[in-house]
């Protein structure tokens, strides 16, 4: 089994998201990922470090915030509305777990 069996290439991203985009770290230096059963490198992720993780956490606390003040009713949209997408794209992200 490969990434070749995507149907959505763009669900495999080599960047870490956080602070609502996705990015590469300021050091510019990368994890390989491996598939344990193979050893088959599938891709990298970057290593990051005290200043992006201290970064995340910031704007962890500002988002959760930002949730929390939003009305039940809006926040219930939102989880159905990513649990929708979740679900359309369950096959690819199974093959996305099960390589990792």
């Amino acid at each position: 089994m490969n990434l070749k069996l995507l149907y959505r290439k763009e669900l495999f991203r080599e960047e870490a998201f956080w602070g609502g985009s996705w990015k590469s770290g300021y050091l510019n230096e990368k994890i390989s990922v491996n598939n344990p059963a193979s050893l088959e490198i599938l891709g990298s992720v970057p290593s990051l470090g005290s200043k992006e993780t201290l970064e995340a956490i910031q704007t962890s606390v500002h988002a959760f915030s930002d949730w929390s003040n939003r009305p039940a009713k809006e926040r219930s949209f939102l989880i159905r509305n990513w649990a929708e997408k979740m679900k359309k794209n369950r096959e690819d992200l199974a093959i996305l777990m099960t390589l990792e």
